[in-house]
């Protein structure tokens, strides 16, 4: 197959590595990664280096003194703010070993042991933590020791509850790769190197997803081969009858379950689409009318089912839908079809499928590139915001000018005060938005709930709906007060509705609202440039804000005065203060 001209060679794992190992490759913002651990972890430095990388972060990796971890700890070493971002405990059973002689060792004690070092970790702000679960101690018997299960249940059981805390599951990745790619005895007994260069790839795989998702790296489109990806066999070739997929039976099921995991990620408002070298009216056979297919037409966002060149048609698929290819993630039963949009396109996160029916749930089980958060209301229906969106490019198409399609739209904006049941989707606004987001703070939600609470705190979500449907909450304000003054800490909006002059609305209002809220007589804001938002620079200059300090392409600061409002001018529509 001829590769596209638009593209370089493909280059293998191994270039890929060295490539982001030289110095000056990344100019992203930089991550503190620091390993606490009892077994050897320096080989990992280069595949979360790379993986990191692909999110557009730089990452500083350190290594604590082997089996030094309580001492660390407990000395204030990694408690301090600041650095580290993100601490790693690396823990093998072997070194750890608490009860002795309840089948080796004590699951409830084990854990009781490590909890504390973990919470004692959390209690320094901001700070993140990555924890995994156990393998099998070299010395034991396998991985059903009850003592083993009891362990990894309570670990699971504690991490769920934590905001702060990154939880690897090490069975599930062992399952994936296989257990014999994942441990390395020889390395083990000669140098406390446990883990295979397999098994290391899918850790850094796990840490960089979770850690590029904190800071608003998360993944927003998959995209899916069909045949033996979404069923087992080749419609082209066995018939809507004879591909594998059913609800009750094995190997059916296995698809049939796949798709339900694919839906729930739908269900969270990851977009789904399709990449498949294949006939179209075959593929949608098989979505119309076999009984057991569970994922839609209406779920996908887009497709591109041909025979051409799949990096091309990933390329032309993320044009379309307006997202970066650093945001999606591709799953192929082919090895040589990974290989092939590896090589190409980097910046993808590409997912091979298990030759093994069994084990294809665990792809999907195992990655932790998309949002991690509770579904919110815009989650559930992001498909068909697209769609929306889609419609609205169609219209826009029939008006001699952009100031009539903006009339025709009927745009209606309400601006409100968060409540505590936007907490989820205040948090995500934060950590997802990043074109036209004026600050770039990420929060967590119990940040956002202390600022909730707080009556020198003010948090504005911004509503926009037209004739086409509602676009959700799609801007965000957070502001504070200090004596006679405020401040706009955050400023953010969706690229969804740019265009339209809603981000003037928007911050017009929520300027008068403070004002009046808290009688104020100045409110400050600042510009922190990023690599995405330069499209925001001059977003205050252009709004009568009065420049303080700065310049260039470096931290700028406004002053706002209640005595200049700013104009809402451009704006076609209604404002509703809620």
């Amino acid at each position: 197959m001829k590769a596209s001209q638009d593209f370089p060679a493909p280059r293998s794992l191994n270039q890929r590595l060295r490539e982001f190992a030289e110095p000056g490759q990344l100019s992203g913002p930089l991550v503190h990664v620091r390993f606490l651990r009892n077994v050897t972890t320096e080989s990992i430095d280069p595949f979360l280096t790379y993986h990191l990388g692909n999110r557009g972060l730089r990452v500083q990796v350190s290594h604590g003194d082997y089996d030094a971890m309580e001492t660390e700890i407990f000395s204030g070493i990694v408690t301090t703010p600041g650095e580290p971002n993100v601490i790693v405990t690396a823990l093998g059973l072997d070194r750890l070993r608490w009860g002795e002689g309840k089948g080796g060792f004590d699951g409830d004690a084990a854990f009781d042991y490590l909890a504390g070092w973990w919470e004692r970790i959390l209690e320094t702000e901001g700070l993140v933590l990555a924890i995994h679960t156990f393998l099998p101690a070299w010395d034991s018997l396998g991985a059903e020791d009850p003592e083993l299960l009891t362990l990894n249940g309570r670990i699971r059981e504690w991490s769920a509850t934590r905001s702060r805390v990154i939880l690897t599951d090490f069975d599930a990745l062992a399952r994936n790769v296989g257990l014999a790619n994942a441990r390395e005895p020889r390395f083990w007994y000669l140098f406390q190197a446990p883990y295979q260069e397999a098994f290391l790839n899918a850790w850094a795989i796990s840490l960089a997803a979770a850690i590029g998702h904190r800071l608003g790296k998360s993944k927003k489109l998959l995209l899916l081969d069909c045949d033996n990806t979404l069923w087992g066999g080749v419609v082209g070739e066995d018939g809507l009858e004879g591909i594998k997929l059913d609800e009750g039976t094995y190997p059916g099921r296995a698809w049939f379950d796949f798709q339900n995991q694919v839906c729930e990620l739908v269900r969270r408002g990851v977009l789904v689409g399709l990449i498949s070298k294949n006939n179209e009216a075959d593929v949608f056979e098989v979505f119309d009318q076999h009984p057991a297919m569970r994922l839609k037409r209406e779920h996908l966002a887009g497709w591109r089912i041909n025979w051409e060149n799949k990096a091309d048609n990933i390329r032309a698929l993320a044009e379309e839908l307006n997202l970066g290819l650093d945001s999606i993630v591709f799953i192929d039963d082919s090895p040589h079809e990974c290989e092939l949009v590896g090589g190409f396109l980097p910046m993808v996160d590409v997912l091979p499928l298990p030759v093994d029916p069994w084990e294809i749930t665990s792809v999907l089980g195992t990655y932790n590139g998309f949002p991690l958060r509770q579904a919110s209301g815009e989650d559930a229906r992001r498909t068909e915001m697209y769609r929306e969106e889609s419609r609205r490019r169609n219209a826009q198409s029939q008006f001699g000018s952009h100031e009539d399609y903006l009339r025709s739209l009927d745009l209606r904006v309400t601006v409100r005060l968060a409540g505590p049941e936007d907490l989820g989707r205040v948090t995500q606004l934060t950590q997802r938005t990043n074109q036209f987001n004026l600050a770039t703070n990420r929060y967590q939600e119990e940040e956002i709930g202390r600022l909730l609470d707080s009556g020198d705190s003010m948090v504005l979500l911004l509503e926009v709906a037209d004739r086409f449907g509602d676009y959700g909450k799609v801007g965000l304000v957070i502001a504070s007060r200090a004596g006679e003054k405020a401040e706009i800490r955050d400023f953010m909006m969706s690229c969804r509705v740019l265009g339209r002059k809603v981000e003037t609305a928007f911050l017009g209002t929520a300027l008068g609202l403070i004002y009046e809220r808290w009688e104020v007589t100045e409110t400050l804001a600042s510009y922190v440039p990023t690599e995405k938002n330069a499209q925001t620079e001059d977003f205050y200059d252009r709004h009568g804000g009065e420049m303080t300090l700065g310049g260039g392409d470096v931290r700028k600061e406004y002053r706002f005065v209640r005595e200049k409002p700013v104009e809402i001018s451009g704006f076609v529509g209604t404002v509703t203060l809620a």
